[in-house]
């Protein structure tokens, strides 16, 4: 009778189709409680075939490696924020540029995010400031 229960509770459609083991837990304990019951669902949870063979572990890939610069101002991290509302000078839109090394910001609000805005934000408010980088990282 209570493989019965589990598999109406674990696998019935309207109730959450193969729930989890805590999800199943959850509903069974709404209606019903016998000895053993979070070991027994737990085991009838774990060892269902469609479900291990459905849950497989997703490996994820590892991270790139921190890039470290060795002194301020050499490389650059750039991003764009937006659209905001439009300001009363016609700005719409934020760019952002932060040293890798210090964690300097450098903000520069902007009309329209293209490529003439951003070449325009790295001339005159990074290069022009603290000079050509080595990389610019978006």
């Amino acid at each position: 009778m209570i493989p019965g229960i589990l598999k109406l509770f674990h696998e019935h459609l309207a109730l959450g189709i193969h729930a989890s083991f805590e999800r199943t837990l959850w509903k069974v304990r709404k209606f019903s409680i016998f000895e053993n019951m979070a070991s027994t669902i737990k085991d009838f949870v774990n060892n269902r075939d469609l479900c291990n063979r459905a849950n497989t572990k997703k490996i994820k890939p590892p991270l790139g490696k921190n890039i470290v610069p060795e002194m301020p101002f050499l490389v650059w991290a750039l991003d764009g924020a937006g659209p905001f509302l439009i300001t009363s000078s016609g700005n719409r839109y934020v760019l952002v540029g932060v040293d890798l090394f210090s964690s300097l910001v450098v903000l520069k609000c902007i009309p329209a995010m293209n490529a003439e805005n951003t070449i325009k934000f790295l001339w005159e408010n990074i290069i022009a400031y603290y000079g050509l980088p080595e990389a610019i990282f978006n």
